[in-house]
């Protein structure tokens, strides 16, 4: 029977995230810097050392992600919907390594209530449909957390895949310095209360340790060596300002730039998307009954031989957490680490009340109600394409409508060379065009008098002037 609820639960998780993948997927303009570094790297030979620059421009995402989407753009021939393929997969078999996690870590029942909730969450959907260098981390949070299991039950042999997979999750997104923080403090508790799993002081195990992480790590430290090392000890600094500004001892900028208000509303949208989206307040109340549910579990886990699990979600959880409030950036990439712990949390609170009959029947319910919301909700509004979600920030612009803009300037235009420019928030951004034009063969030269303008629809008085104009863009053309 659990295998057959497995199997369900996977078949889901198939439909949603691969059904009309080629066109309802997002391609925004960060997706484009990427697939035209993979392009470079495929047609020119340019090999990058590091990705996109972060919120803080001295500092860049690694190249990682752009070495992984040459493989299914080389297969597709440059299809930019091969990468949302290459990511669906991953997203995949995340929904079957949250089945193990919460099976190994608690019982059959917590794995089949994660792997559905994390199957039909319409945040998680969307982010295993987007080709984007933040896509793969629950993927590899989740084996990170299942290496931690395993260590913590006895086997050394994954200190040093644990190593490995830090400096892997590093590369695709340089807020995953969080879980680094996780292993110190587990490292930390192991050598205090004297764990035989935190004895790891032993030349072969400390050597392929050092090579499991300076394997991934070798495109950024290249760079670093003529660049004034900005991704490890300028990092690392800037973590220690970063931790010390968040006590409050000292502060280089008196004001906070962060607008609280926005933040928290951020947050509180987001967990809507993962946990159910339908209504926000039930989605909060959930994750709150589940932390403190946590809470209570921890405290009556204590001093027995399950006390290592249960602090092990919790600092996984917490941890993370806090790093995304101290830094107060209202930001989508600071989150997918979040989402296997958040569901793992939510899902051992339900299973907790479902030991009575009653609580069996009446959270089995609740169960399939969530799910199935999620799922119509997703449907319905077509992967969140939809004008209420888009003009809340929070859905997409699909590939199928930047293929549309990019064919009006393409038509237009006859075949003559011509340049894009973006205005407004469009300024610099505009790389997905970039992407889709050399895909559908356009001319595009970067000094051509030949422009065509993209810029936000609320900054255009005339829209009945315009080439285009939707999804809160509108497209011109001129003659410099």
């Amino acid at each position: 029977m659990n295998r057959l609820l497995l199997f369900f639960i996977i078949i889901i998780a198939f439909f949603l995230i691969f059904y009309r993948i080629s066109s309802l997927i997002p391609f925004f303009n960060d997706q484009g810097w990427f697939y035209l570094s993979a392009r470079d790297m495929l047609t020119k030979g340019i090999i990058p050392l590091v990705g996109i620059a972060s919120s803080h421009p001295w500092l860049h995402q690694g190249a990682l992600w752009t070495y992984l989407l040459t493989l299914p753009l080389l297969l597709s021939r440059f299809n930019p919907a091969s990468g949302a393929i290459f990511t669906g997969m991953l997203g995949l078999g995340t929904v079957i390594l949250v089945y193990f996690i919460g099976k190994n870590l608690f019982s059959v029942r917590v794995g089949l209530i994660s792997s559905f909730f994390y199957a039909t969450s319409p945040l998680v959907i969307n982010n295993a449909r987007t080709a984007y260098h933040t896509s793969p981390i629950p993927f590899f949070t989740a084996l990170l957390i299942l290496a931690f299991y395993a260590w913590i039950k006895g086997n050394k042999k994954m200190f040093p895949m644990i190593i490995g997979l830090l400096a892997v999750l590093y590369n695709f997104e340089i807020a995953t310095v969080s879980l680094t923080f996780v292993f110190l403090l587990i490292l930390l508790y192991g050598i205090r209360f004297k764990k035989s799993w935190a004895k790891i002081w032993n030349k072969k195990l400390l050597f392929f340790s050092a090579f499991a992480w300076f394997i991934p790590m070798l495109p950024m430290l290249l760079y670093d060596t003529t660049h004034g090392f900005p991704q490890t000890l300028k990092f690392i600094a800037w973590i220690g300002y970063k931790v010390i500004a968040a006590t409050g001892l000292y502060h280089l900028h008196n004001n906070s730039l962060t607008d609280w208000g926005q933040f928290f509303k951020f947050l509180y949208l987001h967990t809507q998307m993962l946990i159910f989206i339908p209504n926000g307040v039930i989605a909060l109340v959930l994750l709150l009954c589940g932390f403190i549910s946590l809470l209570y579990l921890l405290r009556k886990k204590m001093f027995t031989k399950d006390q290592d699990v249960y602090l092990l979600i919790f600092v996984i959880f917490l941890v993370p957490l806090a790093f995304v409030l101290v830094g107060g950036v209202a930001s989508d990439a600071y989150l997918p680490i979040l989402y296997v712990p958040t569901i793992l949390i939510l899902s051992l609170f339900l299973s907790n009340l479902m030991r009575s009959r009653i609580g069996l029947i009446i959270v089995s319910i609740l169960i399939f109600f969530i799910g199935g919301l999620n799922v119509y909700s997703v449907l319905s509004t077509q992967y969140l394409s939809t004008s209420e979600y888009f003009e809340k920030g929070l859905g997409i612009v699909p590939l199928t409508e930047i293929e549309k803009q990019t064919n009006v300037i393409l038509v237009d235009t006859k075949n003559k060379k011509f340049t894009i420019k973006g205005i407004g928030v469009y300024k610099n951004l505009t790389d997905n065009y970039q992407y889709i034009i050399y895909w559908m063969h356009g001319s595009l030269i970067s000094n051509s008098k030949n422009v065509y303008i993209i810029q936000p629809e609320k900054d255009y008085k005339n829209t009945k002037n315009s080439l285009y104009s939707g999804y809160g863009v509108v497209i011109t053309h001129k003659i410099e």
